[in-house]
């Protein structure tokens, strides 16, 4: 956590292209392969046993790959949608970046920085997110392997960016068919059904929600052209400084601000456990770690707020004697 300078942010275009995203009709529809397809199986098979690998599958490989083809047929009839899908990304992202915002979408998505000399283009900034090879059926190992949900959303709203403009993204030029083939689109039902799944369009908006935040803050009091408290981009702000927190930790203080600003002092863990991780109780003790974090860079920024978690509720004081 660093205190960063003050961004020049203009976010007017940058909301334009988030209301162009939330406009966009994502509710894909359920898919059944139809019986006398399966033969269209049994020649995808044939052809990755017999010329991509060489060998025969076992029986847990035969099901993971059957699985993937199914939700590949299942994500044709719907390539337009995700060509939406990544034209809006692409124009979100580049508002992103005009808007100085580059960076804390990067941290969001734990991208690496890149170097002057391995930059993709002059427009990018840090270096490719590239696919798994053998990614997870289920989309919580999927997320789990990226790095939990935050992580997972923003580098899906970069990588759908980047499958529209791949040279400039420093992607290999057949991303976009790697992205649109990943499993995690849709979850199988049965063996010929699959339904879509919502939660990475879900994860996406959370990503936009977060980038886009300074649009509906209405802080008080406002010193240097900024507003004490949350900001866009995973900042905290106080008095004319920018703190950058981890993206759980903004979403703790995030929820906590806002409960503050209400005139509330404490709040029950229930409430904030389903907004911060999605209604996953932790242990009194990680609630714990998390507020020492916080309460550590409140200390050393003189930043006079102290958090607390008592009795299953979180507390928040703020000793703001100017």
């Amino acid at each position: 956590m660093v205190a960063r300078q003050l961004v020049n942010i203009q976010p007017q275009n940058l909301m334009k292209a988030a209301e162009g995203f939330y406009k966009l009709d994502l509710l894909l529809p359920d898919f059944q392969l139809e019986s006398d397809r399966e033969t269209e199986w049994e020649w995808y098979l044939n052809g990755l046993t017999q010329h991509q690998l060489g060998r025969g599958l076992s029986e847990i490989e035969e099901s993971y790959e059957y699985s993937r083809w199914l939700r590949t047929q299942a994500m044709l009839p719907n390539l337009d949608r995700f060509i939406e899908l990544c034209k809006s990304a692409y124009s979100l992202v580049s508002e992103i970046t005009k808007c100085g915002l580059q960076s804390h979408l990067a941290i969001r998505a734990v991208l690496q920085p890149a170097t002057d000399m391995d930059r993709p283009s002059q427009s990018i900034h840090f270096k490719p997110s590239f696919l798994p090879s053998n990614p997870p059926l289920d989309i919580s190992d999927y997320e789990e392997m990226e790095g939990g949900p935050h992580v997972f959303g923003a580098r899906l709203l970069w990588r759908c960016a980047g499958a529209m403009n791949p040279i400039e993204f420093g992607l290999p030029t057949k991303f976009s068919n790697r992205l649109w083939t990943q499993p995690f689109w849709f979850s199988e039902t049965d063996h010929l059904t699959c339904r879509v799944n919502r939660r990475p369009f879900d994860l996406i908006r959370d990503t936009v929600n977060f980038m886009t935040r300074i649009k509906s803050r209405e802080r008080s009091p406002q010193i240097n052209g900024l507003k004490d408290g949350p900001a866009v981009g995973g900042i905290f702000n106080w008095k004319g400084k920018q703190i950058e927190l981890q993206p759980v930790h903004f979403h703790l203080m995030d929820f906590l601000w806002e409960e503050h600003e209400k005139g509330k002092s404490r709040i029950p863990v229930e409430t904030i456990v389903d907004r911060v991780w999605r209604g996953k109780h932790l242990a009194d003790n990680s609630y714990w770690a998390h507020l020492s974090r916080l309460n550590a860079m409140f200390v050393s920024e003189g930043i006079p707020i102290t958090l607390g978690y008592r009795k299953a509720h979180f507390t928040i004081e703020v000793n703001d004697l100017n």
